[in-house]
């Protein structure tokens, strides 16, 4: 009578096995579905705030080496630069859900010379899946903004 109770296993089979492994993994897989927009939105403002602090040390840079720095954009590359009399400083590539368009800025760049003044002012467009942002550069002292979609201000 003993020997019968061993031997009865009452383990699962392969195929309900299976069956909650592939119910569980579907459940890890559903927060990915749900966080991926957000993550969108995450990379999109800390681009425009990395863009911001770029441009603001090339203007730093150029008031203490009183010399012309440059903030090139490479619409056709989706990338900018940071340049110093020829050298590359900062070089960065926009996310690859962010377009970077031609506006109406001189040449693609924020040019600012050895004072730390800008030489043109103009925009340049940032194309998204939450719509149209634009660099807006003043003329005069380098000042400069981005603008949202929604005509807010990137902080």
């Amino acid at each position: 009578m003993m020997n019968r109770s061993r031997n009865n296993q009452n383990g699962h089979t392969l195929l309900e096995m299976i069956i909650v492994l592939l119910l569980f993994s579907i459940i890890l897989l559903i927060p990915l579905f749900t966080i991926s927009p957000y993550n969108k939105g995450l990379t999109t403002g800390q681009f425009f705030e990395q863009l911001q602090q770029d441009i603001l040390f090339a203007q730093q840079k150029a008031i203490t080496y009183r010399v012309p720095v440059h903030v090139e954009f490479f619409p056709y590359g989706n990338a900018y630069r940071v340049v110093k009399q020829g050298s590359t400083f900062v070089e960065r590539e926009a996310p690859d859900h962010i377009d970077i368009r031609q506006g109406s800025l001189h040449e693609a760049a924020v040019r600012y010379n050895m004072n730390g003044n800008v030489r043109y002012a103009g925009s340049v467009g940032f194309y998204s899946e939450e719509g149209r942002y634009r660099l807006v550069v003043l003329l005069g002292q380098g000042r400069f903004y981005i603008e949202k979609p929604d005509g807010t201000y990137v902080n």
